[in-house]
């Protein structure tokens, strides 16, 4: 099977080895096995497959290394000089374009790939459902990509012919009753199955609208992002709302929220958190020095949490990320 991907990928080759060398010294031979299975299944299918087998074992091998050198960092958290001020503000940045892939990556889930398996569950469409991340997303990538030029953490095949698993789903029907779930913070990330309301619609209330096009025949992915590019016309103007449900994610008050809470949490098993929370402490150190305000609370985190509200203070996260 890896013989195949390796004839599919020409330049990519030794991209390929590299990882796979990544794997045999980083990994253990219980998720070596898991990850092989994954590559294994793509292996023998279609070009779009096969770049995605591709994509698991390059993902797989940055997270091994990225956790490798986090246990040499989280050695050096506890020796964070708070009186720095610099120092702490590059810790700070670097924790925050680790998480910002995170967060790109559970905002596409919300609002592009979560809704639209969604929509064809509704119509018991399985089939295009599943094949939504083999073919389906290298539309939205590239549609992504050329209106508003966001990266995500996702590759897209800009040649495949086969556009099963796309459809405009915020336009059909129960759009808006899909959305009023997956934009509250709590489903941020989650698949459809996972949050009841969406799972139990029905055909009849999700209703239907373009499947397989947008406004007319899409083409390749390369060609469907170059048309969005011009001037506007009615794809364009259908294509905003997906970009602004995918933009809401990133709005000031959502981003804040849902940052800090996963950042906070230093999980064991995200070793690029480690030492958030430090972090924070010496930015509040410095805030209280610098501050004109007179700051009674007396730790980070009795100064960022508003206990009436039981959500985070936003302004004093910006005044505390912004600082200096």
């Amino acid at each position: 099977q890896l013989c195949s991907i390796f004839g599919f990928l020409k330049w990519r080759k030794a991209y390929l080895a590299l990882a796979l060398l990544y794997w045999l010294h980083l990994a253990d031979p219980d998720s070596i096995i898991v990850k092989l299975g994954e590559i294994s299944d793509r292996a023998a299918r279609c070009a779009s497959a096969r770049r995605l087998a591709f994509d698991v074992a390059i993902k797989f091998a940055h997270s091994l290394v990225t956790k490798k050198r986090s246990q040499t960092t989280e050695k050096k958290a506890d020796e964070l000089e708070l009186v720095n001020l610099e120092s702490v503000k590059s810790k700070c940045r670097k924790i925050f374009e680790e998480y910002i892939d995170l967060h790109k990556h559970h905002a596409y889930k919300s609002a592009i790939e979560e809704p639209c398996r969604a929509y064809f569950n509704a119509h018991h469409n399985h089939c295009h459902r599943d094949h939504f991340d083999v073919h389906g997303f290298n539309w939205y990538l590239a549609g992504t990509s050329a209106a508003i030029g966001m990266k995500l953490p996702l590759v897209p095949y800009l040649h495949d012919s086969c556009n099963m698993g796309f459809s405009a789903y915020w336009h059909a029907k129960g759009g808006d009753e899909m959305w009023k779930e997956f934009k509250k913070a709590e489903n941020f990330g989650k698949r459809f199955e996972a949050i009841y309301k969406v799972k139990t619609m029905s055909g009849g209330r999700m209703g239907r609208n373009e499947e397989c096009r947008l406004e007319g025949n899409m083409g390749l992915p390369l060609q469907f992002g170059q048309t969005l590019t011009r001037d506007s016309t009615s794809r364009t103007r259908k294509w905003a709302v997906y970009m602004d449900r995918l933009c809401y994610f990133f709005t000031r008050e959502f981003f804040c929220q849902k940052a800090i809470s996963i950042l906070i949490q230093e999980n064991s098993e995200d070793p690029t958190r480690m030492g958030f929370r430090k972090v924070l402490e010496g930015l509040f150190y410095h805030y209280k020095n610098l501050s004109a305000e007179d700051v009674e609370a007396e730790n980070v985190l009795e100064f960022i949490y508003d206990d009436e509200k039981c959500v985070y203070d936003t302004d004093r996260i910006n005044n505390l990320l912004f600082i200096g």
